[in-house]
């Protein structure tokens, strides 16, 4: 996940605490940190990064079972194009206001994502964005199936072809038959419409937020870097990031990652800023120099 914590975020998970909004905490981070302090045995090995056609493969390719908690259909289309291509179990779910949608997808045996969503255009799916408001039981009842499904196919028992419908409001669960589609292009055709046939997209606005926007870089950005910088404006770094203000823009690059946040009214100049800030990173001096460090 590339994402901050924020606020409304609080009532959808327990491993969120108040003072990870106001440290800007990544919801990775956060997440794996709830589950060290629930379990401190456990190995948990997160990234803060998004679902693309150049990582999905080597995030997926050693896990035993794939569980989908994206936002955007087209991050979902990557994934499940993976999961049918290394034939890895897939179970998606989805929200939206008081209503959930659970799917257990086996490779070769149920229908996949993509069978479910047949009618979709990809040629339109990059402007699939947009706010969804969610009641707050919504993702704990979703959840609660992706769970259950979860531990009944890792221990080795049968999947029935279904999709699960869940209203919180009534609340109750229905269960619907789900074949898979004799013409679909990736389960049955074995066909890439993703990965291997489509760039990754660099610049994107964030939903919900007004002149924001998430930049994806062509590799990690860490203090070694920071010097490169410089020209961009004076360089603060926190616990979490590095900030760079201006009279015209505000950017945020998140440590250790490849995802960084422009805040401004022109496009053209977040499409300067990333082209700048990739110019830089191709650049392998080792500098690290004129910054102000806030760590506590």
């Amino acid at each position: 996940d590339p994402d901050v914590v924020e606020l409304s975020n609080l009532p959808r998970t327990l491993a969120y605490k108040y003072e990870d909004v106001l440290r800007n905490t990544p919801k990775a981070y956060a997440v794996a940190r709830g589950i060290k302090e629930i379990s401190p045995f456990t190995e948990v090995d997160y990234k803060i990064d998004v679902i693309e056609t150049d990582n999905v493969l080597d995030f997926i390719k050693d896990v035993d079972l794939v569980l989908d908690g994206l936002d955007n259909l087209r991050s979902r289309f990557i994934l499940n194009e993976a999961a049918v291509q290394l034939r890895k179990p897939y179970i998606y779910g989805g929200v939206e206001e008081s209503y959930g949608v659970v799917m257990p997808i086996i490779p070769g045996e149920t229908a996949c994502l993509r069978c479910l969503y047949s009618s979709v255009d990809i040629e339109k799916i990059d402007e699939e964005r947009r706010v969804i408001p969610v009641s707050v039981l919504t993702p704990v009842a979703v959840a609660f199936v992706m769970t259950s499904l979860a531990l009944k196919i890792l221990l080795g028992r049968k999947i029935e072809k279904k999709i699960y419908y869940i209203d919180v409001s009534r609340p109750e669960i229905k269960t619907f038959d789900i074949e898979r589609n004799p013409q679909c292009p990736v389960c049955v055709k074995g066909l890439r419409e993703f990965i291997g046939v489509r760039s990754v997209s660099r610049i994107r606005a964030v939903s919900g937020a007004k002149d924001l926007y998430m930049i994806i870089l062509s590799k990690k950005f860490d203090d070694k870097d920071l010097d490169k910088i410089r020209s961009l404006g004076s360089v603060e770094k926190t616990e979490f990031e590095y900030k760079i203000e201006t009279e015209k823009v505000f950017i945020r690059l998140l440590r250790g990652s490849r995802i960084g946040f422009v805040r401004s009214r022109d496009i053209d100049t977040v499409r300067n800023i990333y082209e700048k800030i990739t110019r830089y990173l191709e650049d392998d001096k080792d500098t690290s120099g004129g910054i102000r460090d806030q760590q506590k």
